[in-house]
């Protein structure tokens, strides 16, 4: 697999980073020409012309194809250097998926370094609630040292939900986090990219997150020192995602830092702690769902939004959030699907606290949902029929009253 050079172009008020890509496998020749990533022309400064981002963002594809890789532009030797140790780490993890430890070959080994140390500390902002809390924990004034201060923020499109397929959805997202973070006083950097949507046949949506939203930081990372990436799952978990705090800060560069932030706290705590902040009432967007004339709206019925919609409830701030703009029922938490492990585990963590403030009726809908999750798995696998049935019944049957606020 071939990697070019970088280019840059200007096209009215857009510059687009691509790099051309050549891959060997017969199944997959033709199929991926470049990778790109675009931005607002007035973040030109923000733009590296070095082959990291690329190279990361290659790196799940060519693991699965088993294909080595061969960089013709300029790379990081510590990101090499991590990228090798990396690819250990996930090979171990994910071994069916990626098949094997590539040999990355790079002719020009060039530190990168920072213009006019400029010591920019930016995060990575997708308007959920870890992105919030990361925010929140670094502003000037929470965040003592000066040297850690987040001044910027990144919003990814095409990595981020809504996908930009969703443009309505992803415009009004923009403008929804220009506000919010314009009265923090942080400067909002938007982007789009095909890097997610470049090897989402070959890898799963949670592997290709990671490195297409550290690939895109390093093609900006020209004006960045710190960069901190959202944890979503504290230290005590297994659960292993294309970004996590195991391996995140080995994509660092000779200039750039990444971190991997909050996993000392868990997601109740962080929502919580973001349910004290007014700035987030209006602009909380944890949903995966673009649904038309939603707008920028959550559609309060997917597994995330009712997860999140019970924390909120429980802990008397749902009533703050507009944008989740249905009320929450126990029929929707009983339709619920909460198939992930990830899912599965922060219910738990939900029904411990909903136990522990004497909501014992919040608690019996939760565990109810996740043995109907169960259920449910297995027989649309195995009974379809039977699984729609059950489905309708539940549809029908279900108690639509209304989950009271607070405990």
């Amino acid at each position: 697999m071939i990697l070019h050079e970088p280019e840059i172009k200007k096209a009215g008020e857009e510059i687009t980073i691509s790099s051309r890509v050549e891959i060997n496998s017969p199944n997959t020749k033709g199929r991926l020409k470049s990778l790109w990533v675009k931005v607002p022309e007035g973040q030109g400064a923000f733009i590296s012309d070095y082959s990291n981002g690329f190279a990361v963002a290659l790196l799940f594809l060519a693991m699965n194809l088993g294909e080595d890789l061969e960089i013709r532009g300029k790379m990081s030797p510590r990101l090499l250097f991590g990228m090798m140790e990396f690819q250990k780490c996930f090979k171990l993890w994910f071994s069916e998926t990626l098949r094997k430890i590539i040999d990355i070959q790079c002719e020009k080994l060039i530190p990168q370094t920072q213009e006019n140390n400029t010591m920019i500390n930016a995060c990575a902002f997708s308007g959920g609630v870890d992105s919030f809390y990361t925010l929140w924990s670094h502003l000037p004034g929470k965040e003592k040292l000066d040297g850690f201060q987040i001044s910027h923020a990144l919003f990814v499109g095409g990595v981020s939900s809504p996908t930009l397929e969703d443009e309505e959805t992803y415009k009004l997202s923009k403008l929804s986090y220009e506000k919010v973070t314009q009265k923090l006083n942080v400067k909002l950097l938007t982007a789009e990219t095909n890097f997610k949507e470049a090897i989402l046949d070959k890898v799963s949506k949670n592997l290709a997150y990671g490195t297409s939203l550290i690939g895109t930081i390093l093609i900006l990372s020209q004006k960045f020192s710190h960069f901190y990436i959202s944890s979503g799952y504290p230290y005590q978990t297994p659960f292993i995602e294309g970004t996590n705090f195991r391996t995140d800060h080995l994509l660092s560069t000779e200039s750039l830092e990444l971190i991997n932030d909050g996993a000392s706290v868990s997601r109740l705590q962080k929502t919580a702690v973001i349910a004290q902040w007014p700035e987030t009432f209006s602009h909380l967007r944890v949903c995966w769902h673009s649904i038309p004339d939603m707008g920028f709206n959550n559609c309060c019925r997917c597994a995330k939004c009712i997860r999140t919609m019970v924390s909120l409830s429980l802990l008397g701030a749902l009533s703050k959030y507009p944008t989740f703009p249905k009320p929450l029922r126990r029929r929707d938490i009983l339709n619920a699907r909460f198939l992930s492990d990830g899912d599965r585990y922060f219910i738990h963590e939900i029904i411990d606290y909903a136990a522990s403030e004497g909501r014992a009726d919040v608690a019996f809908y939760l565990r109810c949902a996740l043995w109907l999750s169960s259920v449910s798995k297995w027989l649309k696998q195995k009974a379809p029929a039977l699984h729609q049935a059950l489905c309708t019944l539940l549809g029908k049957k279900t108690s639509g009253q209304e989950i009271s606020e607070g405990n």
